[in-house]
């Protein structure tokens, strides 16, 4: 009775568009066995209303607000009480055991009667979640590595029209947004790329190397959750292909946040300071975060802006600035933004204090949460429980390509709050950077898995030649001691 429908049934029974226990899962033909692990997960997911006795009032139901989300459309408030529940199973066996487990449940019994269901009867029972394929659609290559095999180290010293032609047919791979129409920001790599050869190696020489493996590879198949190795090498192959314009961004590894949560400022002073780098130069610093099994994405945004969020060096609240601010994007809000973000600003102070920076402010901290806020603008969110990496990828793809935008306006829009959540929202909600969902998700895996691919060939080649020019080098010095060992016998000799 604490559900809304007593006809909804896990059993097959019909049901109208309001029975509140659906069953979904993978199409799969009649004959497969109930062993055999899907291609796709199985969801249990049931609508139940909360009363005193299920205790189900404690939890949250804000995904449904109207104030929240207006585009969620409800019969009445009786509606936006309800409480989902969500089971997930990778095999029809353990589909199967979930329904028996459920029926023993004193609360779910009602539900389930009906009656037993036959492992024959599994696939009708069950609903794809996914469209069909479409025709030409992107699939995983057919490459197989072993786990500890090294399949690409990058950068490595490469022709550009090597680079674009890893990327080809491809669509974030190569800076572009739509695979028919739209150009791409990597288009301005190629004045840059056209210097001399020895000025584009010191450029690679101080180019965060990745090294990826086997077993690196292994996690961009579907379920998998990808590791820092993937996400450094996405991000170092954007920032490759920027040419010229990446010199407006640093990027940090995944295990900077890490290291200064966990050590303090001191620990990570050296990541800057050793490279005699001036982050308050830098128009984007990106800092992926990995923490509680999950990752999101900061973005500081004009850190040499920071002045201008003090009101005594404004002198008109009508001119147009950019200013500083941090840029958080989690594709399931997981994480405790403001405790990070607090983590982020006293390193930002810190690195001021070393570098001598905005004296004018005196003894206050430059970075504080008037100068410096925060903001979450809505963006693309996930909707299983493994691709916040993917999820960061695409992030950081969205906002590079945002490199050259200014990020300009009036003092006195940005010091009210609501105002500047209507600035954020026209910048990045509704920027075409980050109009994506699941399927463009599902297939950026898919384009990184062929990036590597199509990479590890061209960096093969590059190896096998190295190793040939090394030992054409090696038996010509050996041939030139022989002689010279030849010559020196003859003379004593003489």
């Amino acid at each position: 009775e604490q559900v809304e429908s007593h006809s909804a049934s896990l059993l097959g029974s019909s049901t109208d568009e309001k029975s509140s226990v659906k069953e979904t899962g993978e199409t799969d033909t009649p004959k497969s066995s109930p062993h055999e692990k899907s291609s796709q997960p199985c969801y249990l997911i049931m609508r139940i209303s909360p009363t005193q006795e299920n205790r189900f009032s404690i939890y949250s139901n804000k995904y449904l607000t109207d104030k929240k989300y207006p585009s969620v459309k409800v019969a009445s408030k009786k509606e936006l009480k309800k409480r989902y529940i969500v089971a997930e199973v990778h095999d029809k066996l353990a589909f199967l055991n979930l329904l028996d487990y459920l029926k023993k449940n004193e609360m779910l019994h009602s539900l389930l009667m009906g009656g037993e269901i036959t492992h024959a009867e599994v696939h009708d029972k069950i609903i794809s979640l996914h469209p069909p394929k479409m025709e030409n659609e992107l699939e995983m290559p057919d490459a197989i590595y072993e786990p500890d095999q090294t399949v690409l180290v990058f950068p490595f010293h490469v022709k550009s029209t090597e680079l674009t032609g890893a990327s080809e047919n491809l669509i974030e791979a190569d800076g572009k947004l739509t695979l028919s129409g739209g150009s791409s920001f990597f288009a301005m790599e190629a004045e840059d790329n056209a210097q001399p050869e020895h000025t584009q190696n010191q450029r690679l020489a101080k180019v965060h190397t990745v090294t990826i493996r086997g077993e690196d590879y292994d996690r961009l198949k579907p379920y998998e959750f990808l590791n820092d190795t993937l996400i450094d090498f996405w991000i170092s192959w954007i920032i490759k292909r920027m040419g010229a314009a990446a010199n407006n961004v640093h990027v940090f590894t995944t295990q900077f946040f890490t290291k200064l949560e966990d050590q303090g400022v001191d620990a990570v002073s050296s990541w800057t300071a050793k490279k005699n780098l001036d982050i308050f130069e830098k128009k984007f610093i990106l800092i992926p975060v990995n923490k509680d099994i999950h990752w999101s994405l900061f973005v500081v945004v004009n850190p040499g802006k920071v002045e201008n969020g003090y009101d005594l060096t404004i002198e008109n609240d009508d001119e147009v600035l950019e200013h500083s601010f941090c840029l958080f994007m989690d594709s399931l809000r997981a994480h405790k933004k403001l405790r990070m973000k607090l983590i982020i600003q006293n390193w930002l102070n810190a690195e001021a204090r070393r570098l001598g920076k905005f004296k004018r402010l005196g003894k206050i901290e430059p970075f504080n949460s008037q100068s410096f806020p925060v903001v979450d603008p809505r963006v693309p969110y996930q909707d299983n429980s493994w691709d916040c990496g993917v999820f960061v990828c695409r992030y950081a793809f969205g906002i590079l390509r945002l490199i050259n935008f200014p990020f300009a306006h009036k003092h006195c829009e940005w010091t009210d709050v609501q105002r500047r959540r209507n600035l954020l929202t026209k910048w990045i909600t509704e920027s075409p950077e980050f109009h994506f969902n699941m399927d463009d998700i599902a297939r950026l895996r898919i384009e990184m898995a062929h990036l590597i691919t199509n990479l590890s060939i061209v960096y093969a080649s590059k190896i096998l030649l190295k190793n040939r020019q090394k030992k054409a080098s090696e038996k010509r010095k050996d041939g030139a001691n022989e002689k010279f060992e030849g010559t020196s016998a003859g003379s004593m000799e003489v």
